[in-house]
């Protein structure tokens, strides 16, 4: 045996010894329960530098290859606002917002996102957000698939660090308010939560991503929370606001839009007589059923209200029917066939047409001049 040999057999050999030594260790550490778990003694140095190199690499090669959007757009950092207000907030904090005092004694403790978010590229806070952290209490985004909703969160953690106490209230917040003496239940949830995102009957939604809620039916409205709290609609978003409610609150929040009364404001549009078209006719040769057929005042109260709804919203609804992103339900199921039939043109012209029309009378005075609303004039 040559001593070139002899040396490389020995250094196999000591190195096998030391990894039986490790794994040694590691078994007996386990098997003992010598290494304490719990939250209110601190990692050895040692063990905390490893666990946060090892997360940390991890998080950078799996983000590796996503590409981020454009994260500037501010009814985006506005969503995104509002949901980590809700939250993230009680976790991490915010300006102007302590984090709940016992989340300092878990272990690790959630960091000041404040001072922390610079230090990850928007692919890896995209990630973080959407698969969350193993071990550390931060949980996977509840909606998988709904990438625009964890980029929309995004958006706003990039815009994070540069906010003062009043910006962030006022990105946050959106039109909600303290009601000092709110004349029911319904009332102070939808002032003082559903207003962060959506329209009350005080304003409209602070942003064009969310949608318009005043004068949906009833049983629409109902349909929809009830969906979200059961997980059947995905929505990060929605699904953990919904899934607080009791049946009686969603039915109370239900009653309190229904019976307001939208804004008859009118916006400009483009290419409204194409979208007039697919509101009134349809279009035959695609199996595109006319959208009043099921939109439109005579149409089931389960079925939402598309007039004055922003064209953002519709587009956005639209291209995640287009994508299968809403199949869960018969309904969701139903409106993707439809969404795959149509052109982006197609897509544009009818968000275009709804958001011009302030109300479902504007809408069908749109189709024919003629028409009155109950009691009104011609």
């Amino acid at each position: 045996m040559s001593r070139r040999s002899h040396t490389w057999r020995v250094a196999v050999a000591s190195g096998l010894a030391v990894l039986a030594l490790i794994a040694f260790g590691i078994l007996f550490i386990a098997t003992t329960g010598v290494y304490s778990v719990a939250a209110s003694s601190s990692h050895f140095a040692i063990v905390r530098w490893f666990l946060q190199f090892g997360m940390t690499n991890s998080v950078r090669t799996h983000a590796a290859f996503i590409e981020a959007p454009n994260l500037e757009n501010e009814d985006q950092i506005q969503l995104g606002a509002a949901h980590f207000h809700s939250v993230c907030a009680p976790c991490h904090g915010a300006p102007g917002v302590r984090a709940n005092p016992a989340n300092k004694d878990m272990l690790p403790s959630p960091p000041a996102l404040k001072k922390h978010v610079s230090e990850w590229r928007d692919r890896e806070l995209f990630w973080i957000v959407k698969h969350g952290i193993k071990y550390t209490g931060m949980p996977a985004w509840p909606a998988q698939h709904r990438d625009d909703e964890v980029w929309d969160l995004v958006a706003f953690l990039r815009k994070l660090p540069e906010l003062k106490s009043e910006d962030y209230r006022a990105l946050a917040l959106g039109n909600a308010r303290r009601t000092k003496q709110p004349s029911n239940h319904a009332t102070e949830i939808a002032s003082e939560n559903c207003a962060r995102c959506h329209d009350d009957a005080a304003s409209a939604p602070p942003n064009a991503k969310a949608p318009r809620l005043a004068g949906q039916s009833q049983e629409y409205l109902s349909r929809a929370l009830s969906e979200f709290a059961r997980g059947e609609r995905a929505s990060g978003f929605m699904e953990v606001v919904a899934a607080d409610l009791s049946d009686d609150e969603i039915e109370a929040l239900s009653e309190y839009y229904a019976n307001i009364r939208p804004d008859k404001k009118t916006t400009i549009a483009e290419h409204l007589e194409r979208g007039r078209q697919l509101a009134t006719q349809g279009a035959q040769g695609q199996a595109i059923p006319p959208c009043l057929s099921c939109h439109g005042t005579s149409a089931a109260p389960t079925y939402p209200r598309l007039a004055g709804q922003s064209a953002a919203y519709i587009l956005g609804q639209l291209e995640r029917w287009r994508q299968g992103l809403r199949s869960q339900t018969e309904h969701g199921r139903m409106m993707g066939q439809i969404a795959k039939r149509m052109t982006p043109q197609q897509m544009q012209d009818i968000a275009s047409y709804f958001a011009s029309q302030g109300n479902f009378q504007a809408a069908l005075d749109a189709v024919n001049p003629r028409s009155t609303s109950a009691g009104g004039n011609p």
